[in-house]
């Protein structure tokens, strides 16, 4: 932002902070059109937090965000010691703060689920798929600190059956030491769109989910819904 720039001025002659919303504008599709970025995280932290399992890395809503609050850090230093922009200076200021508090509980809490379930997600490709190369690269270090350390004081004092992490026991998953999330607990959830009828149930039971409508309800009967963003958790 110009402070001389008139056309960022509004009608008191002050920088407008309007701007700073369209910073984190989307048009990542029909359910979106309109949320701003900030919004879309909030959202994306919360599914996050209440999910059993982990949720698809937002890679892209977290570049915005990024590039957003990168771009906002030179107008806020572009404004330094300035007093007709100091008000202006110190909301943008706030809102960044606000966006950055956002951005780094979404980050945590992939990574508290990630040291939760580092080996299952290793060992399932559609798990891997989900987390970001940093993730990944997070999670393999972690789970091999991880395997050290409960070798050298737990594992090897163990029988031999039971010495391994990762070893698959046919037929008998209690055996298998690696955490699993639990998809059929019940969640918290807000329709943001209109659903119809889904699956309930393994006897062809059916739930409508209506906008608007707030519930407590399987995850698995959700979980679909809550990828396509038509879902959110609470």
């Amino acid at each position: 932002m110009d402070p001389n720039d008139s056309s960022q001025r509004d009608q008191s002659g002050q920088p407008s902070t309007c701007d700073m919303h369209h910073e984190y504008a989307t048009q990542d599709g029909s359910l979106d059109m309109g949320c701003s970025d900030f919004e879309l995280l909030k959202r994306a932290l919360l599914n996050e937090r209440m999910a059993p399992e982990i949720l698809q890395y937002k890679e892209e809503l977290v570049e915005r965000v990024k590039a957003g609050l990168k771009r906002q850090e030179t107008e806020i230093d572009a404004m330094e010691g300035q007093r007709d922009y100091e008000l202006v200076r110190q909301v943008l200021s706030y809102e960044q703060d606000r966006v950055r508090f956002l951005l780094k509980a979404y980050l945590r809490a992939r990574l508290e689920k990630i040291e939760q379930s580092a080996g299952s997600m290793l060992d399932t490709e559609a798990l891997r798929e989900r987390l970001s190369k940093q993730e990944r690269s997070y999670a393999s270090s972690f789970f091999v600190a991880m395997g050290r350390y409960m070798k050298s004081s737990v594992l090897n004092d163990l029988p031999p059956n039971y010495q391994s992490l990762v070893k698959r026991y046919e037929g008998e998953p209690e055996k298998r030491l690696l955490d699993t999330p639990d998809e059929a607990k019940y969640v918290f959830a807000r329709v943001l769109d209109d659903c119809g009828q889904v699956p309930d149930g393994p006897d062809g039971q059916t739930a409508e989910l209506r906008r608007g409508d707030t519930m407590a309800i399987k995850y698995t009967t959700v979980k679909a819904l809550v990828e396509a963003g038509q879902v959110c958790l609470l």
